[in-house]
């Protein structure tokens, strides 16, 4: 049983800065089998308005062996989408804090404890990386919503597709009207007791 107490925490997302796009990318993994099941990614790309310039999903299939190889996947895709689009100045949120580490922090360098599949991964997104200003943070799951929608929807699809605006779902669209106005998620968090 968890030590502490339980609270609430409301999270939002927010705007880059002016000059600068936000890339938010989300990958997963369904277990139906051991030890891989299907594994999906999606991402979104939003100016310093909230305005989205890109959305994309696509489908892995059994190729990717953990949720975090997914993850790093759809952020490889979403960074190569940018690059080819001309987007040199981004912020990057994920919501796997270990994929944030691996990628920036020189500190987690080591190889040791992770699968070829990630260090190819992670070695593809610090190459492409290099061609752009870009800027790694953690963002909690639920104020990585869109993202996860997009995700999911590709086990719907099962395709790859990239889509601008008026391309979007409408329930995407109610998820990204919502976080444009800093709509508030709930996060709900266990604190540990003070000695």
């Amino acid at each position: 049983m968890r030590e502490g107490k339980r609270e609430t925490a409301l999270v939002i997302w927010e705007k880059p800065c002016d000059g600068f796009v936000k890339l938010n990318t989300d990958g997963c993994l369904k277990c139906l089998e051991i030890p891989s099941g299907d594994s999906a990614g999606g991402g979104i790309l939003r100016d310093h308005e909230g305005e989205v310039l890109f959305a994309f999903h696509e489908y892995y299939g059994t190729c990717c062996c953990s949720a975090l190889a997914a993850e790093l996947k759809a952020l490889l895709a979403g960074l190569k989408i940018c690059l080819k689009r001309g987007y040199k100045n981004i912020w990057v949120e994920l919501d796997t804090l270990l994929a944030v580490k691996l990628i920036s922090d020189p500190a987690t360098n080591s190889r040791s404890g992770r699968t070829r599949k990630v260090q190819y991964l992670v070695d593809e997104i610090r190459s492409v990386s290099s061609y752009l200003n870009v800027h790694y943070t953690h963002i909690c799951r639920q104020a990585n919503s869109a993202t996860d929608f997009l995700a999911n929807e590709d086990f719907r699809t099962k395709e790859r597709r990239i889509m601008e605006e008026n391309e979007l779902p409408d329930d995407l669209k109610e998820i990204l009207r919502l976080e444009s106005l800093n709509t508030p998620y709930v996060r709900k968090l266990w604190v540990k007791d003070s000695l």
